[in-house]
């Protein structure tokens, strides 16, 4: 299925936050559900553009869990060498043409563009691209 969507390039460095000394992409099945995506439908690869968002991202991904960091660690960052084309669904006139809401902080609108990423999913391995929630500063 086409889809009525504009793409960008994105170029550069990025970064993951894993357990320490583990593979750089692992195999996950089934795919867990995440913020933006059900891993039924798609597996999703999250990734920071700095590392303080990777690190901060994983902190709100335990605390929404209520899960202690020290749980969790050790942690390292990978690095990502990107260079991709990908839909690009970083404003709301866009979202609007595949019937999708701007996202906004908080579990509660989770669940609408969950159940709009089968329809987002691209054919050929192309990713989508969009801003992260506004947070409590802006």
């Amino acid at each position: 299925m086409a889809l009525d969507v504009d793409t960008v390039r994105v170029v550069g460095r990025w970064f993951k936050h894993a357990f320490h000394g583990s593979a750089p992409l692992a195999h996950r099945d089934p795919p867990p559900d995440n913020r933006w995506q059900r891993g039924d439908v798609v597996d999703a690869l999250y990734l920071a553009d700095e590392e303080g968002t990777a690190w901060a991202e994983w902190y709100r991904h335990l605390a929404e869990r209520g899960v202690p960091p020290g749980q969790q660690m050790p942690r390292g960052l990978w690095t990502w060498e990107i260079d991709a084309e990908v839909a690009d669904l970083s404003a709301a006139s866009r979202l609007g043409r595949l019937d999708l809401a701007v996202p906004r902080p908080g579990r509660s609108a989770w669940a609408p563009t969950k159940s709009s990423a089968k329809s987002c999913t691209p054919q050929d391995g192309r990713a989508s691209w969009h801003p992260a929630p506004p947070g409590p500063s802006t």
